[in-house]
This record gives structure tokens, C-alpha cells and sequence, in this order.
């Protein structure tokens, strides 16, 4: 009789297989993935980082954006125009409302005394500023169209300001942040 562990086959595995770098990399990924997830919900901050501390300013902030979108609203509809300068002379009818809303916006950002809300509104508020910039520029490009255009030569567009992203995206997400959901970027354009 012999012994059995003498007579197991060299050839055969374990239960589990042989040992390979391959299963010690996917193993080590699997638990880096865990980690990582139980990190992100038990320990993590749930704060937004662009959300302000100050709440009064998001309030303030959303009459002053809501009265400005009514009064877009009232105005009569793109689709009412003929030409692009008629569309001109109607886009400077909101330009000069949403210059006004973002002035009003940083006469409320002169209000906030904490240091980083002020930084982060100063931050918002230039991308505002550089939209308002493109709206007029929009208007002077629909007013020297001498029917020659195509459509696309006459879109609206946008400014690059910095690489990663679109800057209407970051002002309509610091709005949505701050429970200001009037002073995304209005749509009329």
C-alpha cells in the first residue's frame, strides 16, 4: 500500500488552480475596486465643491435670474424673424437683459464675506461675463450677414476660455449646485 500523497499526479492542480501572476493582478484589481468604492461611500465628503457655504446668495441670486428669464420669455420668438439682422435687433433686446441679470449678480457677489464663496462666485461669474461677450458677439455677426452664410457660418458659438470643458456647462452646473436653477444659461439663443 502506498502512501496517498505519494501517489497524487504531479500534473494535477489544486482546487483552485495553479498560482499566476495574471490571478494575483486580477485579485489585487478586485480588492483596489473595493476599497475604492467603500472609500467613496462611508468616507468620502458628499459635498459639492461648487457648492457655496453662503446659501443666501443662491437664493438672492435665483430672484434676480428668474425675473430676468420671464422677461426673455416675453419676447418674441426666434422663429418670428425673417432675417438675420431682424434676429440681431431681437438678440439685443436679451443681451442687454442678461448684461443686466449678470451685473445684478455681482452686485450680490460683493455681499459675500467668505473667502472661498467669493472665489468661486468671481470664478462663475467670469464665465458669465465671457458669455455675454459671445452673445454680442453672436448679434454683430447676424448683423454684417449679407445672405451669403450658410447656416453653420451663422450658429452661435462659443468661446474656448480654458481646455476641459465647455463654459456654459460650468456656469449651468454651479447654478444647479446652488439651487439656482434660473441662472443656468438662458435658452433663447
Amino acid at each position: 500500500m502506498t502512501d496517498s500523497i505519494t501517489d497524487a499526479d504531479p500534473q494535477e492542480t489544486s482546487r483552485f488552480g495553479k498560482f499566476t501572476i495574471g490571478k494575483a493582478f486580477a485579485s489585487l484589481a478586485v480588492l483596489a475596486w473595493l476599497v475604492f468604492w467603500v472609500w467613496a461611500f462611508l468616507i468620502a465628503s458628499p459635498s459639492n465643491p461648487n457648492e457655496l457655504d453662503t446659501t443666501s446668495y443662491g437664493a438672492r441670486s435665483e430672484v434676480v435670474c428668474a425675473a430676468a428669464n420671464a422677461q426673455i420669455d416675453a419676447l418674441p420668438s426666434p422663429r418670428e424673424v425673417k432675417t438675420p439682422q431682424e434676429r440681431a435687433e431681437q438678440l439685443k433686446v436679451s443681451n442687454r437683459i442678461v448684461e443686466e441679470m449678470v451685473a445684478q449678480l455681482h452686485n450680490e457677489a460683493n455681499l459675500l464675506t467668505d473667502e472661498a464663496d467669493s472665489q468661486l462666485v468671481t470664478k462663475w461669474l467670469e464665465d458669465y461675463d465671457a458669455y455675454v461677450a459671445d452673445r454680442w458677439r453672436y448679434v454683430d455677426k447676424l448683423a454684417a450677414a449679407d445672405g451669403s452664410e450658410s447656416a453653420i457660418e451663422l450658429a452661435f458659438t462659443l468661446t474656448q476660455r480654458v481646455s476641459g470643458g465647455v463654459y456654459t456647462t460650468r456656469i449651468d452646473t454651479f447654478a444647479r449646485a446652488n439651487s439656482m436653477p434660473s441662472c443656468q444659461v438662458p435658452g433663447d439663443v
